[in-house]
């Protein structure tokens, strides 16, 4: 196995031709404080969750983006981990 880079500064190392251990270049992450978050828990932490369900008549979509999770699933591809480093697999690359 070898690490791959893009032009991006992304990396990946490819485990099978169909799925990625994949880590994003740190400066296209967005972080910002999530009010919710601070005020039901008490957190003083900057981090970026999202919850989102996405049904359409063609495509579905489901996220969870916490600061130690990541999870995300369309129809060509799911992506679990956390936000800095995660498996990527890939339905076009099967």
């Amino acid at each position: 196995m070898k690490v791959i880079s893009n032009r991006d500064g992304a990396k990946w190392v490819e485990i099978t031709k169909a799925l990625l251990l994949f880590k994003p270049y740190d400066k296209t992450r967005f972080w910002r404080p999530s009010l919710g978050i601070k005020r039901a828990f008490g957190l003083r932490l900057m981090c970026n969750c999202r919850f989102m369900f996405f049904k359409g008549s063609t495509r579905t979509n489901w996220l969870i983006r916490l600061p130690f999770l990541y999870w995300e699933k369309t129809n060509m591809d799911w992506k679990f981990g956390t936000t800095g480093l995660y498996l990527w697999w890939h339905i076009a690359r099967t």
